[in-house]
């Protein structure tokens, strides 16, 4: 997150005939920066890890990709389309980009005011606990570092003994009616990604 945010910045502007855009900029020197951190990395690696240099050269390739703006925007012209030819099209909505007058640094696409879709998900999940959301909320987070960091377990049950701990500080009943409900906000998700 915080590489995302050395590399550009969001805003909210009016365009043409009212319509609300959102411009996302890149930093000028958000490249070099990037690739004076990868050398310290690299002589890390180097020292400590010498193995490494092979995932270090995949990784700067795939960063590479996000300095250019347009490759973004045709991507998102891409998801756009894709959810707009699914079942979800009501439920989800991607803007679109106005890669006419996007460039490399610069990226404007529909402004789209609402609720994210992980803000929605966490809100699901705190009314299926009983409106508890401060217990949603470490439970989402958990889920979403498990997801991210590729640790996610091998099944339901697993992920529920490695939440265990983690809300120990909750009363027992809450804790029980959490498992209960994560065990049911999974389901839901799983019959979701089914249709």
């Amino acid at each position: 997150a915080n590489f995302y945010k050395r590399l550009n910045k969001k805003s909210k502007y009016d365009y043409k005939g009212g319509r609300k855009v959102a411009i996302k900029v890149m930093h000028l020197d958000a490249q070099d920066r990037f690739k004076n951190d990868l050398e310290i990395f690299r002589w890390l690696c180097k020292v400590a890890l010498p193995g490494w240099s092979p995932i270090i050269k995949e990784f700067e390739n795939q960063i590479l990709t996000e300095f250019n703006y347009m490759n973004e925007a045709e991507n998102l012209r891409s998801v756009r389309e894709n959810m707009l030819a699914s079942p979800y099209r009501k439920k989800v909505v991607i803007p679109s980009p106005l890669i006419e007058y996007s460039t490399p640094n610069v990226l404007i696409m529909e402004y789209l005011d609402g609720v994210k879709l992980a803000q929605a998900a966490e809100d699901e999940l705190a009314v299926i606990l009983n409106g508890d959301k401060k217990l949603a909320k470490l439970l989402f987070d958990e889920k979403r570092t498990a997801l991210f960091s590729g640790a996610l377990p091998e099944s339901p049950v697993e992920e529920m003994k490695s939440l265990l701990p983690k809300i120990r500080h909750f009363p027992f009943h809450q804790r029980a009616v959490a498992v209960i409900n994560l065990a049911l906000f999974q389901r839901r998700q799983r019959k979701a990604v089914e249709l």
